[in-house]
């Protein structure tokens, strides 16, 4: 990556200024790393009511 003018050299419009992709890859970083617990739980509805629930409060505190 290459710092002018704050950008990136993304050829993608939605990631071509730094703090959109670092906010970005914070945020993936921290619900990945927040979501670790389901990787050994039984897949069914109430485990994605429950990850929906954790990620939903987490970008809340985020707004």
């Amino acid at each position: 990556m290459r710092v002018w003018g704050a950008r990136t050299l993304s050829s993608d419009a939605g990631f071509r200024y730094i703090n959109v992709r670092r906010t970005f890859n914070m945020i993936s970083e921290s619900i990945e790393q927040g979501t670790q617990w389901v990787t050994f739980e039984p897949n069914r509805p109430e485990l994605w009511e429950s990850v929906k629930r954790v990620v939903f409060f987490f970008l809340k505190s985020l707004w």
